[in-house]
């Protein structure tokens, strides 16, 4: 019945044509690259989330933690419901101060966020097109995400990665991943400039001339 469906993701387009050939793959469109970049020499590594234990993979960070050097912390900021925030707050608790908790925040106070960090983790069980990695890459942050239809389409192209994708609930790989990129400033640099490059190709003119394409039709 529709005259064209639009998915957010080369998979969702692939199943959905199973039902309709007028079928097509449009993302969303991603923030331009931050004028001030991420600082990556600081002991920070920044997740960007709403508090939801399950869905975000909160309760990873229990085992997470583990591998932090010492003066290194994970830094979360994000406002949930109450009894998530309640769980949360254990989790916080038991981390020996690893775990910093800030409350959501937008504008500018968000921004300085991103650009006090040196690498940025999502270990999501599930996402749809997580905008909070657009966000983090276009202020040049390296990123270590679960390997999932959404963030897969964002990280990996035909060239490779532009993040480090983890097998999905590998939490000791994912460790691994994580200290590698603490242990070494220069693969943090490397994959700093690989996740300013794969941003631009979500850019806002992009993604728009697309949908003008569509709408002129």
């Amino acid at each position: 019945a529709v005259d064209l469906l639009v998915s957010l993701t080369p998979s969702q387009a692939s199943e959905y044509r199973k039902y309709t050939k007028n079928t097509v793959y449009i993302p969303n469109p991603m923030p331009d690259v931050s004028k001030n970049p991420a600082d990556l020499k600081t002991k920070t590594i920044l997740i960007v989330a709403r508090i939801d234990i399950k869905h975000k993979g909160l309760d990873y960070l229990s085992d997470l933690v583990d591998y932090l050097p010492n003066g290194w912390q994970i830094k979360v900021v994000g406002s949930g419901k109450p009894e998530d925030e309640k769980a949360f707050k254990n989790i916080v608790d038991q981390s020996n101060n690893r775990i910093i908790w800030e409350s959501a925040v937008d504008g500018d106070e968000l921004s300085k966020k991103y650009q006090q960090a040196s690498v940025f983790l999502m270990p999501s069980r599930f996402e749809g097109f997580p905008l909070t990695l657009g966000e983090a890459m276009s202020y040049g942050l390296p990123i270590i995400a679960f390997d999932l239809d959404g963030t897969r389409t964002i990280l990996k192209d035909d060239d490779g990665n532009s993040g480090i994708l983890v097998d999905h609930g590998n939490v000791e790989l994912f460790g691994e991943k994580m200290l590698s990129l603490i242990n070494d400033e220069s693969l943090r640099t490397e994959m700093s400039e690989k996740s300013i490059n794969r941003v631009s190709i979500f850019s806002e003119a992009k993604v728009i001339n697309r949908w003008i394409e569509i709408l002129n039709k």
